[in-house]
């Protein structure tokens, strides 16, 4: 394999003791040799220099949708590897959203064999429910046995409170982390945007603010009640946030993320009906987005994720209100985050 020197490279591990020091770095056979100032190395080598070059450890992404298996067509785990290192990640959570479901030991296990081949880790998320259909708990327990500790329906929400209450109450005997989507379905069904003054005036419906509030407040209060670990993985706007922040000032076992382009777009991003905007959750409004910023910055907000969701020119390429929500977001995640919030958010935070 080739050497290769990294040249005046600046370190963002707050592990290390070359924390935040501008060094080379010597890399052999794919293995960091050596660290230190102005390196020299007998071998042959291929140097690398950069302007404002920095070097961290592999990133996580906690939410990540793969075709792989069932919608091939869209993304393959191959596929995925190759878009998450070229972003920095060196492991993704999997969401269980595929076909078959991820909703067994079988189909877990199948994934996990699958990583093996992978230059990245992938961790599997078990399904909630079986089919993640929000209908009837799957065999958690099971699941966990084969080796993973977090659970979710992707970007369906479990409606009936006593169904996610026992699902909590069954995920703290093993201390598993539920993830679940803030959504109330009966408040957002056929809505293409964010509900405010640009979908009035393109004529499309919106998803309310409530309706993702609505959603947060109950999970919240069934935690207080049940017990378990809560990740909220995705929240859009200003109430969530202090939603969040009051229920952790509350002591409750909640945390939350934030997907990297909700820190850049807003709902203006539509005003020419362009599909590749079209996400769920919907884009919000300047009022929420700076929420989401300082959000992040006094630590309500626990993850920025990339929300990776890959969709096929025949499911996204279609006037607004017939195109599938989805965006590709693996490469440039921490590109976006990293433009958003510069400003307000240390790079080694």
């Amino acid at each position: 394999m080739v050497n290769h020197i990294l040249r005046n490279a600046i370190i963002i591990d707050s592990s290390s003791p070359h924390h935040k020091q501008t060094v080379d770095i010597w890399i052999e056979d794919g293995i960091i040799k050596k660290i230190g100032k102005n390196l020299t190395v007998s071998k042959a080598v291929v140097e690398y220099t950069a302007p404002n070059l920095h070097v961290s450890k592999g990133w996580i992404d906690m939410q990540c949708l793969i075709g792989e298996p069932g919608y091939e067509y869209s993304e393959t785990l191959e596929s995925a590897s190759v878009s998450a290192l070229k972003g920095g990640f060196t492991t993704i959570c999997m969401l269980p959203n595929t076909n078959p479901c991820l909703d067994n030991r079988a189909q877990i296990e199948f994934i996990l064999r699958r990583e093996r081949e992978l230059p990245i880790r992938v961790l599997p998320y078990g399904a909630l429910t079986m089919q993640a259909e929000g209908k009837d708990m799957a065999e958690m327990l099971d699941m966990a046995d084969a080796g993973i500790t977090a659970f979710t329906d992707g970007k369906k929400t479990i409606d009936n409170p006593k169904l996610l209450e026992l699902i909590l109450q069954y995920s703290s005997q093993r201390n598993l982390l539920i993830v679940h989507h803030a959504d109330t379905p009966s408040l957002t069904k056929y809505a293409q945007m964010h509900e405010g003054d640009y979908s009035t005036t393109l004529g499309l419906k919106g998803f309310p603010a409530i309706a993702e509030l609505m959603a947060i407040e109950r999970d919240i209060h069934l935690l207080s009640y049940a017990g378990g670990r809560l990740h909220i993985p995705i929240i859009s706007t200003k109430a969530s946030v202090e939603a969040v922040r009051k229920a952790k000032q509350q002591g409750l076992h909640v945390s939350c993320g934030v997907a990297s382009q909700y820190l850049l777009f807003t709902d203006n991003s539509l005003q020419d009906f362009d599909p590749l905007f079209k996400v769920n959750p919907p884009y919000r409004s300047e009022e929420d987005k700076q929420a989401l910023i300082h959000g992040l910055a006094d630590a309500t907000i626990d993850v920025i994720c990339s929300d990776h969701t890959p969709v096929d020119d025949e499911h996204k390429v279609h006037e607004l209100a017939h195109a599938d929500f989805g965006i590709v977001n693996l490469e440039t995640a921490f590109s976006a985050a990293r433009s958003a919030t510069h400003s307000v958010i240390d790079i080694d935070e």
